[in-house]
């Protein structure tokens, strides 16, 4: 079951629009894509434009598969896509007509008009790494947007970095342990 405390968090700062990064210690994967539906069916009618940051392609196109099932609103952003897929997604986000951007750490980049939300799965995993130049980190780079656009981050994993751990510890980021919810 997925924990309503932590869901009206997110909804109710989304909502008010302002900067805050959350740390969610998820007992599982599976957790962690529930959470990221339920928030997503939450705010569909809110202003703004929802990002869902993956680790990996295939996950990226499950959990896009998964929302295009109750949302049309809704675009894929990875570097794996064919150009002309690529060069659709990113129209469609420029003209706004995306409400929903699912993707890798390359989405992190998105040409958004109003970001609302920033969410990221597995925050860490080294696959949000890019070793190629430029060199960043999709985690850092999407909490750095968010307080950039002044919207709400949300970092999910099972068993949070050091990094973002020593972040909370030091309050910079909120940790909520959700990790004994799903019995």
């Amino acid at each position: 079951f997925l924990n309503n405390e932590t869901i009206s968090k997110i909804i109710n700062l989304t909502r008010v629009g302002s900067y805050k990064t959350f740390l969610i210690q998820c007992p599982d994967f599976l957790y962690e894509i529930k959470l990221m539906i339920k928030v997503v069916r939450e705010l569909l009618s809110e202003d703004g434009t929802i990002l869902l940051i993956m680790r990996e392609i295939k996950e990226a196109q499950r959990l896009f598969n998964l929302l295009r099932s109750f949302n049309n609103q809704i675009v894929l952003l990875h570097s794996g896509m064919k150009h002309s897929e690529l060069l659709f997604s990113i129209k469609e986000i420029v003209a706004n007509k995306a409400k929903i951007i699912v993707g890798t750490r390359f989405a992190v980049f998105a040409p958004v008009k109003k970001l609302s939300l920033i969410m990221v799965g597995q925050e860490s995993s080294w696959l949000y790494k890019a070793e190629e130049s430029p060199r960043y980190h999709a985690r850092d780079c999407a909490v750095m947007r968010g307080f950039i656009e002044g919207c709400p981050v949300v970092l999910t994993d099972f068993m949070p970095s050091t990094v973002s751990y020593y972040n909370a510890l030091r309050s910079k980021y909120e940790l909520i342990d959700d990790f004994n919810q799903s019995k």
